[in-house]
């Protein structure tokens, strides 16, 4: 394959690569060059995706077909893609692997023009660090730019042998970019959004989504609970839940709003909101616990909470906003009920 001008090269093949970034692109009439890890992956892929997508109120089901599937092995037809492609984007989970970065540099230093490469991240820096690592294999012929991409998409996988891929998500929901990092504005159809603080962004989806989905996984885990939809239904978890959304939205107010808390454990009370008032407050809480409970993703508490150890670190989920409260003179008890399910899970 001598790539496909005007096409995304989208480098992984999983469930985020796939639902929240290939299909949405392909809907947007962008065609998708898809980047899988072996062989038999591709083959499947090829064949066609199930993606079940919807939410209490229903749902529907569609087959989406990329453009052209390549396996990471085959570095020269990769490379060739790069080269003709209007973006790369990267979904994989370790975006600092030599591997990776020598796949996009052997596509990069044959462009003649520059290209924004996008990284799916939950981390303020990691487009930079990969960028870093390409260039230190050799100079391009043109500056290339590397931006972070915030993925708030829930989804979920499920490998049949007689039908193959399904995936299972909810509604689609825009990546939003790191504005500054791109070379110029996101294209009218596209079905991302720029930000011009991608930081503040993370940080926001850390400690209100993150935190509350490590707070199901966790104490749903620990309470016996193998779906997450079932985890939800149980009082004593959601309490949990309801309260990390809480101290993570009081963490992230309280540079400039004063919070009052309560002395029962795990109870938090925001009295202030900077957005307006506390209803917005609770309308984003409701909407959160709805998405995590959403019955099409059939998602386990397993999945959402892999990699405890990552997920305890000071700059994460649970850890962050808890820290981000107790400095602030705010409170972080289901914080801390949630580190200590993460910490035997």
């Amino acid at each position: 394959m001598n790539g496909q001008p005007g096409a995304a090269v989208v480098i992984g093949a999983g469930s985020v690569g796939i639902a929240a970034v290939a299909a949405p692109l392909t809907a947007a009439s962008v065609p998708v060059v898809l980047v899988s890890h072996s062989p038999a992956a591709a083959r499947c892929l090829q064949a066609g995706v199930r993606i079940v997508e919807g939410d209490a109120g229903g749902a529907s089901t569609t087959t989406f077909r990329p453009a052209a599937v390549l396996c990471s092995d085959d570095v020269e037809a990769v490379g060739a893609a790069i080269a003709a492609a209007a973006c790369v984007v990267v979904a994989v989970p370790d975006v600092e692997d030599l591997a990776l970065a020598r796949l996009l540099w052997s596509g990069l230093r044959r462009r003649e023009a520059p290209v924004d490469v996008i990284v799916c991240t939950n981390v303020p820096d990691e487009a930079r660090r990969l960028a870093d690592l390409v260039g230190r294999l050799g100079p391009t012929p043109v500056g290339h730019r590397f931006a972070g991409a915030l993925v708030d998409q829930i989804v979920t996988c499920r490998m049949k042998p007689v039908r193959g891929l399904t995936l299972r998500s909810e509604g689609p929901r825009r990546l939003v970019v790191d504005g500054a990092a791109l070379h110029g504005s996101l294209p009218g159809d596209s079905p991302w959004a720029s930000t011009g603080d991608f930081a503040g962004e993370i940080t926001r989806k850390l400690c209100t989504f993150s935190a509350g989905h490590a707070a199901a996984a966790y104490v749903g885990g620990l309470r016996g609970h193998r779906r997450v939809e079932a985890a939800l239904r149980d009082p004593e978890v959601e309490l949990v839940v309801r309260e990390a959304i809480r101290e993570g939205q009081a963490a992230l107010s309280s540079a400039t709003h004063p919070v009052v808390v309560t002395t029962r454990p795990t109870v938090a009370l925001l009295r202030r909101d900077p957005l307006g008032g506390s209803t917005r407050h609770t309308a984003e809480l409701d909407e959160l616990v709805a998405r995590y409970a959403n019955p099409v993703l059939r998602d386990t508490v397993a999945r959402v909470g892999r990699d405890p150890r990552r997920k305890l670190a000071r700059t994460d989920r649970i850890c962050r906003p808890a820290l981000l409260a107790l400095e602030s003179g705010g409170a972080a008890h289901a914080l801390a009920v949630t580190a200590a399910a993460a910490s035997v899970a």
